[in-house]
Protein backbone atom coordinates (compact mmCIF):
# COMPACT_ATOMS: atom_id res chain seq x y z
CA UNK A 1 0.00 0.00 0.00
CA UNK A 2 1.23 3.37 -0.53
CA UNK A 3 0.76 6.48 1.28
CA UNK A 4 1.81 10.25 0.77
CA UNK A 5 4.72 11.15 3.45
CA UNK A 6 4.22 15.06 2.44
CA UNK A 7 3.70 17.11 -0.29
CA UNK A 8 4.99 20.45 -1.13
CA UNK A 9 3.20 22.92 -3.56
CA UNK A 10 5.38 24.92 -5.95
CA UNK A 11 4.71 28.85 -5.61
CA UNK A 12 1.52 29.93 -7.98
CA UNK A 13 3.72 32.31 -10.37
CA UNK A 14 5.71 28.80 -11.22
CA UNK A 15 5.30 26.39 -14.22
CA UNK A 16 6.34 23.79 -12.37
CA UNK A 17 9.28 20.92 -11.96
CA UNK A 18 11.46 19.72 -15.17
CA UNK A 19 13.73 17.39 -13.24
CA UNK A 20 14.21 16.07 -9.89
CA UNK A 21 16.48 13.56 -8.13
CA UNK A 22 16.89 11.56 -4.41
CA UNK A 23 18.92 10.14 -2.68
CA UNK A 24 18.97 6.28 -2.75
CA UNK A 25 17.10 6.27 0.51
CA UNK A 26 15.06 9.01 -0.41
CA UNK A 27 16.42 10.94 2.51
CA UNK A 28 17.44 14.09 0.25
CA UNK A 29 15.11 15.07 -2.51
CA UNK A 30 15.65 17.80 -5.29
CA UNK A 31 13.33 19.38 -7.33
CA UNK A 32 13.87 21.72 -10.22
CA UNK A 33 11.67 24.48 -10.36
CA UNK A 34 11.24 26.80 -13.36
CA UNK A 35 8.70 29.73 -14.46
CA UNK A 36 8.48 28.45 -17.98
CA UNK A 37 8.69 25.25 -19.85
CA UNK A 38 10.89 27.64 -22.82
CA UNK A 39 14.27 28.05 -21.74
CA UNK A 40 15.04 31.13 -23.51
CA UNK A 41 12.19 32.65 -21.77
CA UNK A 42 13.20 31.71 -18.28
CA UNK A 43 13.82 34.20 -16.50
CA UNK A 44 12.49 32.58 -12.15
CA UNK A 45 13.99 29.18 -11.44
CA UNK A 46 15.93 27.32 -8.56
CA UNK A 47 16.52 23.57 -7.19
CA UNK A 48 14.63 22.96 -4.07
CA UNK A 49 16.32 20.38 -1.84
CA UNK A 50 14.49 19.44 0.91
CA UNK A 51 14.47 16.49 3.58
CA UNK A 52 12.89 13.38 2.04
CA UNK A 53 11.49 12.01 4.84
CA UNK A 54 9.21 15.31 6.04
CA UNK A 55 9.20 17.72 2.95
CA UNK A 56 11.21 20.26 5.31
CA UNK A 57 13.73 22.65 3.47
CA UNK A 58 17.32 21.73 2.98
CA UNK A 59 18.71 24.64 0.69
CA UNK A 60 17.34 26.56 -1.93
CA UNK A 61 19.78 27.17 -4.96
CA UNK A 62 19.35 29.64 -7.85
CA UNK A 63 20.76 27.16 -10.46
CA UNK A 64 18.67 26.01 -13.45
CA UNK A 65 17.76 22.32 -13.33
CA UNK A 66 15.62 22.12 -16.53
CA UNK A 67 18.08 19.99 -18.24
CA UNK A 68 19.23 17.68 -15.63
CA UNK A 69 19.82 17.27 -12.17
CA UNK A 70 21.39 14.62 -10.03
CA UNK A 71 22.19 14.01 -6.09
CA UNK A 72 25.04 12.18 -4.41
CA UNK A 73 24.03 9.43 -2.46
CA UNK A 74 25.55 10.96 0.76
CA UNK A 75 23.12 14.29 -0.21
CA UNK A 76 25.93 16.28 -0.36
CA UNK A 77 26.31 17.32 -3.93
CA UNK A 78 24.24 18.61 -6.88
CA UNK A 79 25.38 17.58 -10.51
CA UNK A 80 23.19 19.89 -12.61
CA UNK A 81 23.37 19.77 -16.71
CA UNK A 82 23.38 22.87 -19.16
CA UNK A 83 24.07 23.62 -22.26
CA UNK A 84 26.59 26.02 -22.84
CA UNK A 85 26.31 28.09 -25.92
CA UNK A 86 29.68 29.08 -27.84
CA UNK A 87 30.48 30.26 -31.05
CA UNK A 88 27.28 30.17 -33.45
CA UNK A 89 25.52 26.69 -33.92
CA UNK A 90 27.87 25.43 -31.30
CA UNK A 91 27.05 24.23 -28.05
CA UNK A 92 29.00 22.36 -24.76
CA UNK A 93 27.25 19.95 -22.98
CA UNK A 94 28.49 21.09 -18.88
CA UNK A 95 28.05 19.84 -16.06
CA UNK A 96 28.49 21.77 -12.90
CA UNK A 97 28.91 20.09 -9.47
CA UNK A 98 28.01 22.07 -6.31
CA UNK A 99 28.19 21.40 -2.74
CA UNK A 100 24.90 21.60 -1.30
CA UNK A 101 25.20 23.01 1.92
CA UNK A 102 26.94 26.08 1.26
CA UNK A 103 25.60 26.46 -2.75
CA UNK A 104 29.28 26.91 -4.15
CA UNK A 105 30.15 25.21 -6.93
CA UNK A 106 32.97 22.68 -6.55
CA UNK A 107 33.49 21.02 -10.39
CA UNK A 108 32.53 21.16 -13.57
CA UNK A 109 32.83 18.18 -16.47
CA UNK A 110 32.79 19.39 -20.29
CA UNK A 111 31.77 17.17 -22.76
CA UNK A 112 32.64 17.46 -26.53
CA UNK A 113 31.92 20.75 -28.44
CA UNK A 114 29.25 19.88 -30.50
CA UNK A 115 27.90 21.82 -33.49
CA UNK A 116 24.64 21.87 -33.62
CA UNK A 117 22.24 22.51 -36.74
CA UNK A 118 17.85 22.06 -37.05
CA UNK A 119 18.17 18.43 -37.95
CA UNK A 120 20.73 17.76 -34.84
CA UNK A 121 17.86 19.08 -32.11
CA UNK A 122 18.31 17.29 -28.62
CA UNK A 123 22.03 16.40 -29.30
CA UNK A 124 23.26 19.04 -27.16
CA UNK A 125 20.77 17.67 -23.98
CA UNK A 126 22.97 16.29 -20.89
CA UNK A 127 22.14 13.97 -18.44
CA UNK A 128 23.50 13.12 -15.39
CA UNK A 129 23.63 10.62 -12.20
CA UNK A 130 25.67 9.63 -10.04
CA UNK A 131 26.58 5.99 -9.42
CA UNK A 132 25.16 4.27 -5.61
CA UNK A 133 28.53 4.03 -4.64
CA UNK A 134 29.18 7.77 -5.35
CA UNK A 135 32.64 7.04 -6.81
CA UNK A 136 31.82 8.28 -10.08
CA UNK A 137 29.01 10.63 -12.21
CA UNK A 138 28.14 9.28 -15.67
CA UNK A 139 27.49 12.07 -18.06
CA UNK A 140 25.18 11.47 -21.50
CA UNK A 141 25.03 13.61 -24.26
CA UNK A 142 25.81 12.42 -27.57
CA UNK A 143 28.56 10.79 -25.54
CA UNK A 144 28.72 8.85 -22.63
CA UNK A 145 31.30 10.00 -20.31
CA UNK A 146 32.06 8.00 -16.56
CA UNK A 147 34.02 10.29 -14.38
CA UNK A 148 35.63 9.58 -11.09
CA UNK A 149 35.03 12.04 -8.24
Amino acid sequence: DLAIAWTRRIEPNMFGVRSFSMTPDAGIVAIAVMDTMFIADQKNYYIGVFNGRDGSPVARLHLNGFESIAISPNGKLLAVGQRVKLLLGEMQPTVNIYDIASGAQVATVIHDRLRVGRKDFGNDDINCQFTPDGKYLVTSSIHTKVWAI
